[in-house]
């Protein structure tokens, strides 16, 4: 089955809740589109599982720096609650920073690659950060 942008759109809350989808169906949609599942035997017969796409270490750095956005705005959230906007105000500039830095990995690492699987990963990587970046005011 094919799948489209918009059976892809990331959707964080519905009705003001976190919607459910998100954390299941959703993160198993996108993580099949960052990493591929290559089952192959090897010379001796065995079986072998390669996994080609975005590598482990690019996405725990991107996790890594989106963590601690959210660390900041939490630790800034608690200094006032009626600065809610104005705490979202200072650290948009560092979510659109991510989206910048995320767009400069992908065309990197597809330079270095030469599978276009793997290469189709790092597209699908960039299309996320851009979707996320779609959604980037706070419920």
């Amino acid at each position: 089955m094919s799948e489209t942008k918009e059976n892809l759109r990331i959707v964080f809350y519905e009705n003001g809740e976190l919607r459910p989808g998100l954390l299941d169906k959703d993160a198993r949609d996108w993580a099949g589109r960052l990493v591929h599942r290559e089952d192959k035997t090897d010379r001796k017969g065995r079986q072998v599982t390669n996994y080609l796409g975005v590598s482990r270490h690019q996405l725990r750095r991107l996790y890594d720096e989106v963590k601690q956005h959210q660390k900041l705005l939490n630790d800034k959230k608690k200094l006032h609650p009626v600065e809610k906007d104005r705490c979202w105000n200072e650290v948009k500039p560092l979510v659109k920073m991510t989206r910048a830095k995320t767009a400069y990995m992908v065309a990197r690492m597809k330079d270095k690659e030469k599978n276009s699987t793997t290469k189709a990963s790092y597209d699908a990587l960039y299309e996320f950060a851009e979707r996320v970046n779609e959604n980037e005011t706070l419920p």
